[in-house]
């Protein structure tokens, strides 16, 4: 879903404050050297149907299908009490590397070392830690309901018991394995934390392509000139165009509206939402803090709204389900099936506008996730019978038109070529005067003279920067300018009193530093925050521990299988 379900905004809150005995760190570690046990595709880890029963081996036991969906379920689950949304809900879940056959497979290897090691976990712990979590015994019916049923696909109570406790067995095997962490001493802690709170206060020289573009001189000839070298850039994109069926949200908020008015203690819901998350979390779209009143409204009408996406899931699956039967039952499936299924159950087909993979649909309401949908699909693999969720409706699509990718005229794309062939010419004379700046600064400093002496002389822009440390994360006003991460890394490498090379800093341009001085430690700061410290330290050496042991686990619970990659979406029917 676009938004997570209202009423449950706060119940993961508490997670996050329990990462300690939630194990959520050690697997992105681990999932650097995964190898590959199991790789079924994703449209059968959840529908069983094709291949058989058992998927793979872990230390000698035989994985089932059935044993790899609940660790699939699971990892969902961990997915959501993160991020708080589920990962097909997600739209940033690739960004952050999320693929559910890789999570499932570590998952069940960790599980398999849990069992190894004769870890058991009390139903007494399950139960505390999920009353926390959902702020009560009596609110596990309301979370299956509003939480676990609506995910697509849909989970059980069962499935969030099993989480809970395998992640308490998770964190376990953790502190057994990676005990030798918690030996950080006061001292050592200490060391790191002056490394990584080091200050260094330095300068930045910039360089920004825009301000050298006025003096490039672009005559036709010319441009017709970088047009040929250049024509392999100069080309349309493959686009395609596809027929859509469309349930709407809009089409249920009159049902939504009726659902919430049949819950009786709707406005005791509301305010238990509005307690538990914080006055200041409800905001307008400036982000100014709204009014109790506002507030109350807004959680209504996002359940509202979240009712009415969960109805229109509804009835897009029972069309999906009609249409995917219809498609299993033809002998050439092709995409006029959408059309003949939709007659029949008195529902419209829209088509698309062409589009290409990187912009989409522009006149629909869609996610990155609908191009990626509808550029899986092929002439003999036409149909997706699998709801597609955008931010206000769900879509089941086909594959009408694909456009292949041509060259375009000069005339086409002129202006293009223009602005192309400008940025180029800028960008070289930039880089010739930043090292002819880049020289004077190393024979200027020799000399004695200072840096901002040497700027003022070639008339270059400089700025002097907050204090920088290993730590810093964000430099304010100029994530447009460079990049926090590699500025950090030239500034912590000089020493005072010396200038760094010229940088290429794209899309803008480029930068020289020179570090003017290293700002001595807050002694009395450290000694407030070292005890905090201290304990991070320890818990990230455990947990550096157990990935390295898991590490070479993996290695002997599949010696030589390959590197698990995302399977590739396979076609339905031959």
């Amino acid at each position: 879903m676009a938004t997570l379900r209202a009423q449950f905004f706060y119940m993961f809150g508490t997670i996050r404050r329990h990462q300690k005995w939630l194990l959520f760190v050690i697997v992105a570690a681990v999932i650097a050297s995964m190898l590959l046990f199991l790789n079924p595709s994703e449209q059968d880890l959840f529908e069983g149907g094709r291949g058989g029963s058992q998927l793979g081996v872990i230390d000698g036991h035989r994985v089932t299908k059935q044993e790899f969906q609940d660790a699939a379920q699971e990892a969902r689950l961990r997915y959501f009490s993160n991020y708080r949304k589920f990962p097909e809900d997600d739209d940033q879940a690739s960004q952050r590397g999320f693929d559910l056959n890789r999570e499932a497979t570590v998952r069940l290897v960790l599980l398999a070392k849990v069992e190894e090691a004769g870890i058991k976990v009390a139903d007494v712990t399950v139960g505390e830690l999920a009353n926390r979590m959902l702020g009560g015994a009596n609110r596990i019916a309301e979370f299956e309901t509003q939480v676990l049923k609506v995910a697509r696909p849909p989970l059980t109570v069962n499935d969030f018991e099993r989480w809970l406790r395998n992640d308490i067995g998770i964190q376990q095997l953790s502190a057994l394995h990676g005990a030798a962490g918690r030996m950080v001493t006061p001292a050592e802690a200490e060391e790191i934390y002056r490394r990584e709170n080091q200050e260094v206060v330095a300068q930045l020289a910039i360089f920004n392509v825009s301000n050298y573009l006025s003096r490039i001189t672009v005559t036709n000839n010319v441009l017709t000139q970088w047009y040929s070298n250049q024509m392999a850039r100069y080309r349309t994109p493959e686009q395609v165009v596809v027929s859509y069926v469309r349930f709407a949200q809009s089409n249920f908020l009159a049902e939504a509206d009726k659902f919430l008015e049949g819950i009786t203690n709707l406005n005791q819901r509301i305010e238990e939402t509005y307690n538990k998350q914080g006055t200041n979390s409800f905001t307008d779209t400036n982000g100014v803090v709204l009014s109790r009143e506002a507030a109350f409204a807004k959680i209504k009408e996002e359940g509202r709204d979240q009712r009415a996406m969960m109805l229109a899931m509804q009835q897009a699956n029972e069309f999906g389900n009609k249409l995917d039967e219809v498609l299993n039952a033809a002998k050439q499936p092709t995409a006029d099936l959408l059309n003949q299924v939709a007659s029949s159950n008195k529902l419209t087909v829209h088509v698309t506008q062409p589009f290409d993979a990187e912009e989409g649909p522009t006149n629909l309401n869609v996610t990155p996730n609908f191009a990626r949908a509808a550029f899986s699909l092929t002439p003999t693999n036409a149909v997706m019978p699998q709801p597609i969720p955008g931010e206000d409706a769900f879509y089941i699509i086909a594959l009408k038109e694909t456009i292949s990718s041509r060259p375009q005229s000069f005339a086409e794309v002129k202006d293009k070529v223009t602005s192309d062939y400008k940025q180029a010419q800028a960008f070289g004379l930039m880089r010739t005067e930043a090292m002819d700046f880049q020289n004077r600064v190393t024979n200027g400093l020799a000399t004695g003279k200072t840096f901002d002496e040497l700027a003022s002389a070639a008339k270059v822009n400089v700025i002097t920067l907050p204090p920088i440390s290993r730590s810093t994360e964000s430099l304010t006003n100029l994530q447009d300018v460079v990049d926090t991460r590699q500025l950090k890394n030239v500034v912590l490498s000089l020493e005072p009193g010396k200038a760094g090379p010229f940088q290429i800093s794209p899309p803008t341009g480029g930068f020289i530093v020179y570090v003017k001085q290293r700002v001595p430690i807050d002694e009395a700061k450290m000694k407030e925050g070292l005890p905090k410290f201290l304990g991070e330290i320890r818990y990230m050496r455990q947990n550096q521990l157990f990935s390295q042991w898991f590490n070479k686990e993996l290695e002997k619970a599949a010696p030589g299988l390959p590197l698990l990659t995302k399977p590739q979406q396979q076609p339905r029917r031959g």
